[in-house]
């Protein structure tokens, strides 16, 4: 029996992070001791400015009164219904609904259901709902750990796992063995959520 591995369909905003950051150093020559009065000490963080924090930075407040921003090119974080920044979390917990589990503290409300289901991943963002499936059976939802959920039997020697992301949905397929099929059709409906004002 052989294996074979299958690609990846991610669906994200950024893979690749990048820290700036502007520091204060020192050098001294190669033979030259400083003196008690070249001596300058680094200056060190006093406090964490959260006020002047965005998604993709952080400001700190030094001890010779200077300001450090470090900044990052994926967000860190990401501002709620109430404008308060919070941080991401992926894990997935209960959602109330029978065999069905949900992202605890993404931007996007990630949920996933059921394999009996046409699309068991969803996303639900910026007023619709992305729905992600495999044509032909997505199999029985049997573990879910961390930010993952796995699905067996979804095809032929093929099993599927959907994991959430800080900001979107990662559908992997495993190949079991050489009798495992060489394509595959996902579904990917999206739908506009409808406001209270839409049905009046």
């Amino acid at each position: 029996m052989t294996s074979r591995s299958r690609r990846i369909v991610v669906v994200s905003l950024g893979l690749v992070s990048l820290v700036l950051t502007a520091g204060l150093c020192r050098t001294a020559a190669a033979d030259t001791s400083p003196t008690a009065d070249q001596a300058v000490s680094a200056p060190t963080v006093v406090a964490d400015l959260v006020s002047q924090q965005t998604a993709t930075s952080d400001t700190y407040l030094l001890s010779d009164g200077s300001l450090r921003t470090e900044i990052v090119s994926q967000p860190m974080r990401f501002q709620d219904a109430g404008g308060n920044w919070q941080s991401f979390d992926t894990t997935l917990v209960p959602s109330g609904l029978p065999g069905t589990y949900r992202s605890l503290q993404t931007p996007g409300a990630v949920t996933l259901g059921p394999g009996t289901l046409p699309f068991p991943a969803q996303m639900a963002a910026l007023g619709y709902t992305v729905g992600l499936g495999l044509v032909g059976g997505n199999g029985v939802q049997t573990t879910v750990l961390g930010d993952s959920a796995t699905y067996l039997a979804a095809t032929t020697a093929t099993n599927v796992t959907y994991r959430a992301l800080d900001t979107g949905l990662e559908q992997s397929l495993i190949l079991g063995s050489a009798t495992a099929p060489t394509s595959f059709k996902c579904m990917c409906p999206v739908s506009r959520i409808l406001e209270t004002q839409d049905l009046k």
